[in-house]
């Protein structure tokens, strides 16, 4: 009958060390949490949108989402003085 080995291995002790060196490597970087956001549009604010996107396909040479369309109408806004949207937030009024 086989009893317990008492010996150690090589093996054995090679983990034990490789557990005792704690490196901590960051090879990926966590993302970034992305923050929904819902908005709700009048009728005709969705029909302009829609009129917008249709603008949009005709020019370019792929499909154009209403979202994508958004996203650049948010990046205009931002590189748009603050009076022009002022002035275009009164004709929406």
């Amino acid at each position: 009958m086989a009893g317990k080995i008492k010996g150690s291995s090589k093996l054995a002790k090679s983990a034990k060390k490789e557990n005792n060196n704690k490196e901590h490597l960051n090879l990926i970087k966590p993302r970034k949490s992305t923050a929904l956001k819902a908005f709700r549009l009048y009728e005709n604010d969705l029909q302009c949108l829609h009129k917008v996107a249709e603008k949009m396909n005709e020019a370019s040479h792929r499909h154009v989402s209403e979202t994508a369309v958004i996203r650049a109408l948010l990046v205009l806004g931002t590189k748009t003085s603050p009076e022009k949207l002022i002035k275009a937030l009164r004709e929406t009024i």
